[in-house]
């Protein structure tokens, strides 16, 4: 079927040169031989165009990755919003100024994702936000009302406000008074309940109250064990792209040192540049190509001749169906929010360029 084709293609090419050649010789007394000296000059004296042929030839070229882009995710944590951010700028600087040592600049760097949110998280209460209180219980006797309003204005003093009186069948005009401490920890709570004691009781001493006694003494924890707390986060994802592949391993190992995750996202291709010097230095192979492939389809029947037209197109193939640019984000945090360690930069793969050259060529005759 394809010689068949063929060989009503180089009919038609043949009616189509007798036509062109035909008209030319009609035209030559119009134009003062201007077409046939033009032509001269092209192709000398024994040789004329007399038609054209189209044809396309392709060839795929593999390339090997000069570009990796991965990302990486800072998150910092803290009591307030503003400590989080003054952390995560703080560190990221750090990251981007070793960057910029290494000889990357900032289009290599492209922030793609910023969050800040805030969590309440239930944890034990720490140390320093415990509390103890020691508690003394006391029964004085009062005889009269001078000395219970001594008694008051003494208490007042230590903000001792509540004085109530003990019903008792046996002994009469009882009243009692409660001393308490807090700290945070239950050796300094009843030190200082002792001392609030000693001090209280040498003032009624010294207006003769001596009739007291302690009827019960104890501690208590008062912080409750877990404590419910606000911790405020900012989540900083940075994707650096180079084509300096040597440097992965030490801008990982600077992530790493700084407590960042690198991300599973690891991305090569080919940059621009590289693909333009690809198809550069394939243009001159595939036109070779394509006239050797012309002349064979003319056979011995016509001359190939100089260019009319060229075009080359290039369709890209991406062979890294398994990268997703929704992978743009944090992958590597646990629910407990626990770095993974692992981390897994993968061999790059080969870029392939499908070019495609189609061009017009005139075709030639001798001159009998």
């Amino acid at each position: 079927m394809k010689k068949t084709i063929l060989f009503a293609m180089l009919l038609n090419i043949g009616i189509a040169f007798n036509s062109y050649a035909a008209n030319s010789v009609n035209q030559e007394l119009n134009v003062n031989n201007t077409y046939l000296q033009l032509q001269e000059l092209k192709y000398g004296k024994n040789l004329i165009p007399v038609g054209k042929v189209e044809a396309k030839i392709s060839e795929t070229v593999v390339l090997k990755p000069d570009t990796v882009q991965f990302s990486v995710t800072l998150l910092t944590d803290a009591a307030t919003p503003n400590d989080a951010s003054d952390l995560n700028v703080n560190i990221m600087k750090q990251f981007k100024d070793e960057l910029l040592k290494l000889g990357l600049t900032e289009d290599n760097l492209e922030t793609i994702g910023y969050q800040n949110n805030v969590r309440e998280i239930n944890q034990e209460n720490s140390q320093e936000n415990s509390k103890y209180q020691a508690n003394m219980n006391i029964v004085i006797k009062i005889d009269n009302n001078d000395s219970f309003v001594d008694l008051n204005k003494i208490l007042d003093k230590y903000n001792i406000n509540d004085i109530h009186q003990v019903k008792s069948d046996k002994v009469k005009n009882l009243y009692a008074f409660n001393i308490r401490e807090t700290a945070q920890t239950l050796n300094n709570a009843k030190d200082n309940l002792y001392k609030k004691y000693s001090t209280i009781t040498d003032e009624l001493k010294k207006l003769q109250l001596t009739n007291f006694t302690i009827t019960q003494s104890d501690t208590d924890k008062i912080s409750p064990e877990r404590i419910t707390v606000k911790q405020y986060y900012v989540q900083h994802n940075l994707m650096v792209k180079t084509t300096k592949l040597d440097l992965i391993g030490k801008i990982i190992a600077k992530a790493q040192e700084l407590k960042m995750v690198v991300n599973d996202d690891t991305y090569y291709t080919v940059s621009k540049e590289a693909v333009q010097k690809a198809v550069e230095e394939h243009e001159a192979i595939l036109l070779a190509k394509l006239k050797n492939k012309v002349e064979r389809l003319l056979a011995k029947q016509y001359l190939l001749g100089a260019p009319i037209q060229l075009d080359i197109s290039g369709r890209e193939f991406d062979l890294h169906s398994e990268y997703n640019s929704s992978q743009r984000y944090a992958k590597r945090l646990y629910d407990d929010g626990n770095m993974r360690a692992d981390v897994n930069i993968y061999a790059p793969t080969e870029y392939k360029i499908n070019l495609i050259l189609s061009g017009t060529f005139e075709t030639l005759k001798p001159i009998q």
